[in-house]
């Protein structure tokens, strides 16, 4: 067997819960759709600026799928699947931000993107299926930062945070969290 590069173990990485999560959901004979994609067609179908009980990207994104796709459960879970895989290939980017070698990437990539919860929340269409990449990327830029001091990925960070406010609220406590650690890692400045 050659010697593969890290991209290319990232990339065979990624495939594997993209297969299983593709695999989940056309094997099931005793449903179509999850009951929360109805509701997900329902705002598609009704496209506005916001929704009572949730922010309007994952509408508009189905909205767009819908329009090339149709509404099959596969072409509607097409953006999930999608979002999987990129989010175990950052996943993968992020170990080897952090110093990681080939075996720490492989195994970080193929444990989460394997995790039962992971595999469930990405086998359907909603915004859950969305926010650990947009959640992924973020940490990906600030952990960029760090190493580079370039502050111009504030930027990014900027923009992802946005975008994950427009997916599903609970991207403020995640901020949050992220602005105490940075916090206590800067320390007093006195």
């Amino acid at each position: 067997m050659g010697r593969f590069s890290r991209w290319q173990l990232l990339a065979l990485a990624a495939v594997v819960p993209l297969i299983q999560i593709v695999a989940l959901a056309l094997s099931s004979s005793d449903y179509t759709y999850f009951i929360d994609e109805f509701y997900y067609i329902a705002c598609s179908k009704h496209l506005a600026l916001g929704y009572v009980d949730h922010p309007p990207l994952s509408p508009w994104l189905l909205a767009f799928t819908r329009l090339f796709l149709g509404d099959s459960p596969a072409g509607i879970r097409l953006l999930p699947f999608l979002a999987a895989g990129a989010t175990v290939w950052c996943t993968g980017r992020l170990v080897e931000e952090m110093g990681g070698g080939r075996f720490a990437m492989i195994l970080a990539t193929l444990a989460f993107g394997l995790s039962p919860v992971f595999v469930g929340m990405t086998s359907f269409f909603s915004m859950n299926a969305f926010e650990p990449l947009i959640w992924t990327l973020l940490m990906l830029r600030l952990v960029r930062m760090a190493k580079t001091g370039n502050s111009r990925l504030w930027l990014a960070a900027s923009a992802l945070i946005g975008i994950g406010f427009e997916n599903k609220h609970t991207i403020v406590p995640y901020v949050a969290a992220l602005v105490v650690g940075i916090g206590a890692r800067a320390g007093p400045t006195a």
